[in-house]
């Protein structure tokens, strides 16, 4: 398609509510958001997740104004020329319009045209189309506890990632979380309660491999102490993030000594993972493995995201501490 364009929507505030104001000017056109993510932000995740919103709704919110398309800026704090994909949500009662990402590079350059043209033309082609849904699995395995073999602590990451490259960022966790099991074993150890390092499946698109895997009737008898995601990467761990009440906050941090040689300095209150939330619905404590992120959304959902980028040393170091945590969470509960 050809059309023209709508003055792009770059506030630092709320650019939903921007669009909206601009009802009367959206119809027949082609929606740029063009927000960038914040640099001032010291984590680059807080910064992601300002902007990931309007991945997620935009493209909703420009077809009920009656857009005929949704350009988002890529979610990334580089200047280059890569294309950064996501999920992007759709309604039922109405027909989605093509939605996608521009490079950061490219979004500027449009931003300098619509400066200086009041009539901008943009000639978009797409090839992506929604599929049936098909049947696909969680793959799981683990040691079984000597002691409380039906008391669970989970290790995990997600298999699925954006078939614009391999994923190997995006998908360090299943390796963090294999290597949790081939650790252990390894070492002779013979944990109390029974450590399952679950590769989650689409993860990407809905979640629904986690929240299948908390639901189902293969989880009666099952008592899950801790879940523990990776899914920020395989870059050097820095702590853990521990969604969960004061008091089982504390009792996790009391081991926060068994880290500082890898260079892990903190376990705070925050987010366990998408994979796992909801287990928190039957009590689970969830737990979050963060690296350091300032490379992830360099990278994060786009063709360069493959092997070439994994550091193994760093990979190495998030496996051993997911192994600490979840072998002490094994031996002494919470």
């Amino acid at each position: 398609m050809r059309l023209p364009i709508v003055c792009e929507l770059c506030c630092r505030g709320r650019p939903i509510d921007e669009l909206k104001q601009m009802k009367d000017k959206v119809k027949g056109k082609i929606v740029f958001m063009n927000k960038p993510m914040e640099r001032t932000y010291k984590l680059t995740l807080r910064a992601y997740f300002e902007n990931a919103g309007l991945r997620y709704r935009g493209s909703i919110e420009a077809a009920q104004l009656g857009a005929v398309a949704f350009l988002l800026r890529s979610l990334t704090t580089r200047d280059n020329d890569l294309c950064h994909t996501g999920g992007t949500a759709r309604r039922d009662d109405a027909d989605p319009i093509p939605a996608g990402s521009i490079s950061t590079k490219d979004a500027d350059l449009l931003s300098a045209l619509l400066k200086k043209e009041s009539n901008v033309n943009l000639f978009l082609k797409f090839n992506c189309k929604f599929l049936t849904d098909i049947t696909s699995y969680n793959v799981i395995g683990q040691i079984t506890g000597t002691e409380k073999p039906d008391e669970i602590i989970v290790v995990a990451g997600h298999l699925d990632s954006w078939d614009v490259s391999v994923g190997a960022h995006d998908g360090a966790g299943c390796v963090h979380s294999i290597e949790v099991l081939r650790l252990i074993k390894e070492a002779g150890l013979k944990p109390k309660r029974t450590i399952r390092a679950i590769m989650f499946m689409n993860e990407e698109w809905g979640g629904s491999g986690g929240k299948e895997y908390a639901q189902s009737e293969n989880r009666k008898g099952e008592t899950h102490i801790a879940a523990i995601e990776s899914d920020l990467g395989g870059f050097m761990p820095l702590g853990f993030t521990v969604k969960a009440n004061e008091t089982q906050v504390a009792s996790i941090q009391k081991w926060q000594y068994l880290f500082e040689d890898l260079g892990m300095h903190w376990i705070k209150p925050g987010w366990g993972g998408t994979d796992i939330e909801s287990l928190e619905e039957y009590g689970t404590v969830t737990i979050g493995l963060i690296p350091d992120t300032q490379k992830y959304f360099d990278i994060h959902h786009t063709k360069i995201d493959v092997l070439e980028q994994v550091n193994p040393r760093e990979l190495e170091f998030g496996a051993i501490a997911m192994t600490i945590l979840s072998y002490v969470l094994a031996q002494e509960g919470i």
